[in-house]
């Protein structure tokens, strides 16, 4: 986190270390498109300093943490609602226990309730629709960089963050993307 001097504006800055950039092309690539983009569902850039060692980009404050930690937090507490009423069961292993269990496993509440889950997917695609409209492909869409809003409220605003790897494209001119890029956990097998 950082204050504006002048303003008392609270904003959170994102210190790279150049040494550790293997690419600076990319570095300057993401600073342009933060400065080129307004969009509710992207973080917002307000300013960037660079000096010697490092790059300092100055955004908006997001307290309310990753998409990917929201539902592994709800995802733990989801189980241990499950696993205290399975426990209760005392039938020894009956066909009447493991449709009881079967059917526990089966009420396990959701990350999310439908409500929120929808306008989450509904930003996020909204976000990458405007980045497209804008010939820029993010190139590492995950969980992890979605950020919320405000903290501890499932209704929060979210934020696309990380644009290190983004891209500029026109499909009109250019041949369609080919590199494997991104994090390979969330990427298409194929």
């Amino acid at each position: 986190h950082c204050l504006h001097r002048q303003t008392s504006h609270l904003c959170a800055v994102k210190v790279i270390n150049k040494k550790q950039v293997r690419r600076q092309d990319r570095l300057r690539r993401e600073v342009s498109f933060l400065k080129q983009v307004s969009h509710p569902n992207i973080i917002s850039m307000y300013d960037c300093y660079e000096d010697e060692d490092t790059v300092h980009i100055v955004t908006e404050v997001c307290n309310g943490g990753e998409l990917f930690d929201k539902v592994v937090d709800k995802a733990k507490k989801g189980n241990k609602k499950t696993s205290k009423s399975s426990s209760r069961s005392t039938d020894g292993g009956s066909r009447a226990s493991t449709r009881k269990s079967a059917q526990d496993v089966s009420t396990t509440p959701a990350c999310f309730n439908e409500r929120d889950a929808a306008r989450i997917i509904h930003s996020l695609l909204s976000a990458v629709s405007y980045l497209h409209a804008n010939n820029i492909v993010h190139r590492d869409i995950k969980p992890e960089n979605i950020l919320f809003v405000d903290k501890d409220d499932d209704s929060s605003p979210i934020k696309l963050i990380d644009f290190g790897l983004s891209i500029r494209h026109d499909p009109e001119t250019c041949p369609p993307l080919s590199n494997t890029v991104g994090t390979s956990y969330y990427m298409a097998p194929e």
